[in-house]
């Protein structure tokens, strides 16, 4: 006993229950104990009371000489637990073969984080090297020794969740609890009056979004966690000056956790963005003195704290070759596949293509010129889906021309509501940029307000040329143009050049390999319908779709068949791209346009190419030569080349380089 009370780490009796003593503070008459519990019914829940309101009372061990063991049983047992203390600097207590399989290259975070004073790590491996099995390791050997009792996992809600929870129980034996509003009412209505719920979970799993709340954040901010994991880490990098109010919640969570725990485990694939400040914020959250005062790296201390490896570092012994290496994994293939569209059989489609761009190109020269970027958005967005599918931008086309009219009539559109529009417009592109992907619904917004922003900006250029002020138009008439574009569409749907040249790459395919199951990507739902149409009218084999309308269920059962089932094709937008494993029985994936970022590309590529690909991946991008994707594709091409200069080893996404 001191002045404050039971020491730390003594057993005591409360509430009919052991426990263990965590702190102690002493306040005037009376003591308040932070208490862990030991027995099965509360282990690990943590828990406040104030002595001697509240009966504490230490167990002692009495020692019983009459039932004292023969002294030879007692000598092995005294020696047996000498060698067990007698551990090396690299000895493991819970890696235990039988329940996983362990490959020597997932070991590295472990090692590296019993050596660390205070576990702060950044596991960037690549794609499917198993970010989770090394992330569960290390949780559990700091458990095995003492170093670890409160365990909180964040991760994106949806499948990956489910991974964590399947993983941590049939992997390791840990069992999560899913902490979610309904739990923290649940905990509520069974504990004290003010009590934190986050105090009684001590080993729990939670998605980013409900934990980002501003309510359940002042919460979480009073508990404290001996290990934290954040999966995607990407989602909570600072993006900088002006990031939208999502970005500076999870961001703020991310500053909150690290705080709030002891050894924090950072989880992604995609490090870096093409910006090195997302990078470096990332490493801030591990050691705020990795990074100088202007937000940049220092030198290469943060190195120590990263853990960074591509399928193609990872060797083992050739069984075949004694004394040599092989890789682990099948070197990846990936074919750039530039289609040119023919002025012969596809007349219509090159028509549309050099209609639009009449209609298009003096926009984006004046507004470059004039520095009006909030204009651009709209057109890069039109030009960007007419290089997808002909239904893709004729869809657009067709609400561009609906709003017209009435934008036309409006003589003048209330600043603010542009500016809205357009602040809207811009959030949506920064989260598809950062995280891969926006839901349906956001989906279905942001067409509809990019299609309404080049209305309206079609109605400011129709007065214009009624006026005879805008001289460097090709257009004589808006409407008229339109009307015309709209038509050319209708007639270029059977023309569509990526539609026929993706049907002759899976019909390529099919004839090597009959059996293989195929997976289609596609940025938009209109494509997406677009590829489904064209692939069952060639009847080349069984077309199943995912999207982010899909329900759970029905995501789940969708999954759940490409795994099992043969010779399936899979069309899919991006819903699909991010912790999902489809490799069982696919080698093979076609990206039927290029996102603007390859991060996108990269988390798509890895639903294949992961740990327990028995074959090699086959990795294909369509990409329109002579248009507006060529220029996606260089700038693809120089965010590739940023990524290698800070990480040094980034993985094969796009096959070529600068």
């Amino acid at each position: 006993m001191t002045e404050a009370g039971l020491l730390p780490g003594t057993e005591v009796q409360a509430r009919g229950l052991r426990w263990e003593v965590v702190s102690s503070e002493s306040l005037g008459k009376q003591i308040l104990y932070r208490l862990r519990g030991l027995e099965n019914a509360v282990h690990g829940r943590e828990l406040d009371v104030l002595s001697p309101f509240e009966s504490i009372e230490p167990v002692r061990h009495e020692l019983q000489p009459e039932r004292a063991a023969p002294l030879t049983n007692w000598l092995v047992y005294h020696q047996a637990f000498l060698l067990e203390q007698a551990l090396g600097p690299d000895a493991l207590l819970a890696v235990q073969p039988g329940r996983l399989r362990i490959e020597p290259y997932q070991l590295v975070p472990v090692l590296r984080a019993i050596r660390m004073s205070r576990v702060r790590l950044l596991l960037a491996d690549g794609v499917g090297l198993g970010k989770t099995i090394q992330a569960g390791m290390v949780i559990t050997e700091l458990v095995a020794r003492r170093l670890a009792h409160r365990i909180l996992i964040v991760s994106p809600a949806g499948p990956l969740m489910k991974q964590w929870q399947l993983e941590l129980a049939e992997r390791f034996g840990l069992r999560c609890e899913v902490i979610d509003r309904a739990k923290l009412e649940e905990i509520r209505r069974g504990t004290e009056l003010g009590s934190n719920p986050f105090d009684h979970v001590p080993l729990g799993l939670v998605s980013v979004d409900f934990l980002k709340q501003e309510r359940v954040l002042d919460q979480l901010e009073r508990a404290s966690y001996d290990i934290v994991a954040i999966d995607e880490a990407h989602h909570c990098m600072d993006v900088g000056s002006t990031p939208d109010r999502e970005d500076s919640q999870r961001r703020r969570l991310a500053e909150v956790l690290a705080r709030r725990c002891d050894s924090l485990l950072l989880l992604t694939a995609t490090p870096h963005d093409g910006h090195d400040r997302s990078f470096a914020s990332l490493c801030e959250l591990l050691d705020p003195s990795l990074i100088d005062g202007r937000g940049a790296l220092r030198e290469d201390r943060y190195r120590a704290h990263v853990v960074r490896r591509l399928k193609s570092h990872i060797l083992v012994d050739d069984p075949e070759h004694p004394g040599q290496k092989r890789k682990l994994f099948p070197e990846r293939v990936v074919t750039p596949v530039p289609v040119t569209p023919d002025t012969t059989s596809a007349e219509k489609f090159v028509e549309l293509q050099r209609g639009l761009l009449d209609l298009v190109s003096p926009e984006l020269r004046r507004a470059f010129r004039n520095k009006s970027y909030a204009d651009v958005l709209a057109w890069i967005a039109l030009l960007k889906r007419s290089v997808s599918t002909v239904v893709a931008c004729q869809r657009t086309l067709m609400v561009v021309a609906d709003r017209f009219q009435q934008f036309l009539n409006d003589t003048v559109e209330l600043q603010e509501a542009r500016r809205q529009r357009v602040h809207t417009m811009r959030d949506y592109e920064r989260k598809i940029e950062r995280f891969g992907s926006i839901t349906a619904e956001e989906e279905q917004e942001r067409s509809f307000l990019e299609a309404e922003d080049i209305a309206q900006q079609l109605a400011a250029m129709q007065r214009e040329l009624r006026r005879g002020s805008y001289k460097q138009a090709k257009v004589s008439n808006v409407v008229e143009h339109l009307d015309h574009l709209i038509e050319i569409a209708d007639t270029a749907k059977d023309q569509d050049p990526k539609l026929s040249e993706l049907v002759s790459t899976i019909r390529t395919i099919r004839k090597e390999e009959p059996k293989t199951n195929i997976l289609v990507y596609s940025e938009y739902i209109d494509s997406q319908l677009a590829a489904i149409n064209a692939l069952k009218t060639a009847k080349v084999g069984p077309v199943i779709s995912m999207s982010g309308t899909d329900n759970d269920a029905t995501r789940a059962a969708t999954t759940e068949r490409f795994r099992v089932e043969e010779n399936l094709i899979l069309v899919s937008t991006d819903s699909a791209a991010e912790g999902l494993n489809l490799h069982q029985r696919c080698h093979h994936l076609i990206h039927l346009e290029l996102p603007f970022n390859p991060n996108r590309l990269e988390q798509r590529n890895g639903r294949i190419d992961r740990y327990g690909q028995s074959f090699q991946p086959h990795v294909k991008y369509l990409y329109l030569r002579g248009t507006f994707e060529e220029r996606i594709l260089l700038r693809l091409i120089a965010k590739y080349e940023k990524q290698r200069a800070s990480l040094t080893f980034v993985p094969n996404t796009l096959g070529v380089t600068a």
